[in-house]
């Protein structure tokens, strides 16, 4: 339950507005002694407000807003009051908007309409300087002619050279789900995962992206080999000095993983720690697992030492795993 009053028949001197604040004072400490009002749950109280010459009284039910009338008006002798109570006692009646304190009084979303009432008005002023200002009066324009494009001339976000660059490397992988996997298992830190969907993306700051994107720096070449742009792309699956020792490692650890789970499986013996080498034979009457193992052929093979090799005993069957560790762009071809 909420009512306002409009005070009237003010003088329009310097001093009135004072002398009318001071006599009314002793109104709010009145009002405030009063046991009516809405509280609320942190147990403030409030039942009125003062603004300028507005007073507006609050209530939790319509019987007690009479009270504070009343008290308001039998103070108020002399002053008269245009005094508007809200239908049926309740804000949600309000059927034409008003405003308090500059705040919208009705029942709607009052962030949504403040929000509205904003861009109208920042509209209003550029369209004013406009007329003056050069650069409003282009801002104008080009946002004019992106509010009138139609969506399917919008740019293509996959088509940008940076936001759709990994979506194209990947956009012919059969199983997308199983590729992002490992971002379902919630299993990693949140800086870690930051790191590595960065990776992934291409934003980290090496040379390509800075000349080509950010346009910082002229030359894009790697700063250690000098034979390709420096890019995420080239230090993790084209740098010549890591050929040997880091994607060789990378590799081992990729196929670790996939032995230890192959171990579990057939209820094998596995290993104790992650950076130990898988045995080159481990068996037991279910299965046998091969590692780097060399297979003898009828004819010569020349690549006759797979990664992994699975005999299934049970059921009479092999299965022979290449471990591969490919970039993004060329997981396609190595399936």
């Amino acid at each position: 339950m909420e009512l306002e009053a409009n005070g009237k028949n003010l003088a329009g001197d310097f001093l009135s507005p004072l002398l009318f604040c001071i006599c009314l004072n002793p109104l709010s400490n009145m009002l405030e002694k009063t046991p009516y009002g809405y509280q609320f749950k942190n147990g403030t109280k409030i039942n009125h407000l003062f603004y300028m010459n507005d007073i507006k009284l609050y209530t939790n039910e319509e019987r007690n807003i009479d009270s504070l009338i009343h008290l308001t008006q039998v103070y108020s002798i002399g002053m008269t009051f245009d005094v508007l109570k809200m239908p049926n006692g309740t804000i949600k009646d309000i059927e034409e908007r008003y405003k308090y304190l500059g705040i919208i009084q009705s029942n709607i979303d009052h962030e949504a309409e403040t929000v509205k009432e904003e861009e109208q008005s920042i509209k209003a002023d550029a369209a004013s300087m406009a007329t003056s200002d050069k650069l409003v009066a282009e801002f104008q324009s080009a946002s004019l002619t992106m509010e009138l494009r139609p969506d399917d001339e919008e740019i293509d976000w996959h088509m940008k050279p940076l936001d759709g660059a990994y979506h194209r490397q990947v956009s012919e992988v059969d199983d997308i789900h199983q590729t992002y996997m490992w971002l379902n298992k919630e299993n990693l830190l949140a800086n870690t995962e930051s790191l590595l969907m960065a990776a992934q993306e291409q934003v980290l700051p090496k040379r390509k992206l800075q000349t080509k994107i950010y346009h910082t720096r002229d030359n894009a070449r790697c700063r250690l080999c000098k034979d390709a742009p420096e890019s995420i792309q080239h230090i993790i699956s084209r740098y010549k000095r890591l050929a040997g020792n880091a994607y060789t490692e990378r590799y081992n650890q990729v196929a670790g993983v996939v032995y230890r789970s192959l171990c579990d499986e057939y209820g094998l013996n596995k290993l104790q720690h992650w950076w130990e080498a898988p045995r080159m034979v481990n068996e037991n009457d279910l299965a046998k697992i091969l590692c780097n193992f060399y297979i003898r052929t009828g004819k010569h093979i020349l690549a006759n030492q797979p990664d992994i090799v699975v005999v299934d005993k049970e059921n009479r069957r092999a299965t022979t795993i290449y471990v591969v560790v490919p970039n993004d762009y060329n997981i396609a071809s190595q399936e």
